[in-house]
């Protein structure tokens, strides 16, 4: 049995992929998918948040080595979480980017969809 705020977390995950498969567009944006990275990314995003592994020969490619505080982000956009070696911190400005970082991002839908674009939607 899972504990009462993991079973949250899982209906909103589910509520969530819910609206996502309910798109007009849906069938058509997942077979433009190449790997099961990208259709996890797809399905999880969400217009205030979404999730980027920082892997080479990738758009996220060059953030690997810099600093977060080195990194151009919009205004209203907030790195809250980094993901590295099954250890999950909040990052501070002068936190290092390594390959296979997972950042969380979250900020305000537009500027959020910007960055998918750009990060993910390739």
């Amino acid at each position: 049995m899972n504990p009462p705020a993991e079973s949250r977390q899982q209906l909103r995950m589910l509520s969530r992929l819910v609206d996502v498969i309910e798109r007009e567009e849906f069938v058509e944006e997942m077979f433009d998918h190449k790997s099961h990275r990208k259709i996890k990314e797809y399905m999880l995003h969400n217009e205030r948040f979404f999730t980027v592994r920082l892997l080479p020969d990738t758009a996220q490619a060059s953030m690997i080595g810099k600093q977060l505080k080195a990194v151009e982000w919009p205004p209203d956009v907030l790195v809250a979480l980094v993901e590295r070696d099954s250890e999950t911190f909040a990052p501070h400005g002068d936190t290092v980017l390594q390959e296979h970082d997972v950042l969380t991002l979250i900020g305000e839908p537009k500027s959020i969809s910007r960055l998918f674009d750009k990060y993910l939607k390739q």
